[in-house]
């Protein structure tokens, strides 16, 4: 990337600045914290579309890990630009725990004014326990996302809470610098990309698989795509148009859900539990003050 050091601004303007980057943050040269970073333009990782054959596309490793506490800090400026043939499989290196775009972001950190388009997600019997296609595991703000990725989610048998978001995996508003529960807002968001659940793939979300701690304020959302069950043999629990889950903790869970509309597909089969066209199950305290879903999920 390039560097305006008068204005603490980074400018990502093709591959190899987006590559570069990321590794920056993986290697905790540097997670942002205070900065701004730009996408001067749209930057394709691989050429082509996900109904491609996309066997020989270049994978991409997240920005930011779980385990590593290398989660991003600082502002990601998308400036209306696309990402485009983001590519991740179980083989990626780097966070063993968390997939997306961003592996981590970090307790004030946003990503705002970005599209990521025509990329693809298949996790297998994995031990990778987040999939976001903009975020596997967020604490930070979404403003003006929008994702039509393919993600594809089945967990280890061993694994039981697999978190699967459209656009973040898992949203979770603890502040760990202050350790206390804090607020994060996610706004003018849409996801209308496709998502197919495997086996032991519980918490799936048409924008967030599961959300825990703290407060969170959406605001005109929307989820337009498909959830499809590809599980023919156990359970694929706590699945929604919004949220898979709203998880109960012994720090307080608040929702504000305002001038949000779920339009998209939430198909459930005989081993479904806990399927909603908003939310699959709550156990914090929810409210809103405008919320459309779909009559036919």
């Amino acid at each position: 990337y390039t560097v305006d050091s008068d204005s603490n601004e980074f400018v990502i303007a093709n591959k190899a600045d987006l590559k570069g980057f990321a590794s920056i943050v993986n290697e905790k040269t540097d997670l942002f914290a205070g900065d701004k970073v730009i996408l001067v333009s749209d930057v394709a990782v691989n050429e082509g579309t996900v109904n491609d054959d996309i066997t020989d596309w270049e994978q991409w490793t997240p920005i930011g890990s779980i385990e590593d506490k290398t989660r991003f800090s600082g502002v990601f400026e998308g400036d209306d630009n696309s990402i485009s043939g983001i590519y991740v499989t179980n083989t990626v290196t780097g966070s063993t725990t968390g997939l997306g775009l961003f592996g981590g972001t970090e307790t004030g950190s946003t990503i705002q004014n970005l599209r990521l388009e025509e990329s693809y997600f298949i996790v297998d019997n994995s031990s990778h326990y987040k999939v976001g296609s903009i975020v596997a595991d967020c604490h930070g703000n979404l403003d003006n996302v929008y994702s039509n990725a393919t993600i594809h989610s089945s967990a280890m048998a061993s694994e039981t809470d697999m978190r699967t978001g459209g656009l973040v995996g898992s949203l979770d508003a603890w502040d760990y610098q202050n350790s206390s529960a804090g607020t994060i807002a996610v706004t003018n968001c849409w996801y209308e990309g496709r998502m197919s659940l495997g086996v032991n793939t519980r918490f799936a979300g048409g924008l967030v698989g599961d959300l825990t701690r703290g407060t969170i304020n959406m605001t005109n959302c929307l989820f337009t795509g498909n959830i499809l069950d590809g599980n023919t043999v156990h359970a694929t629990d706590y699945v929604g148009g919004f949220f898979g889950d709203i998880t109960e903790s012994q720090y307080e869970t608040v929702v504000n859900i305002s001038s949000c509309i779920s339009a998209g597909e939430v198909l459930e089969t005989i081993n479904n539990n806990d399927i909603g066209g908003g939310v699959g199950a709550i156990g914090g305290y929810f409210s809103f003050s405008s919320w459309n879903e779909n009559p036919n999920t």
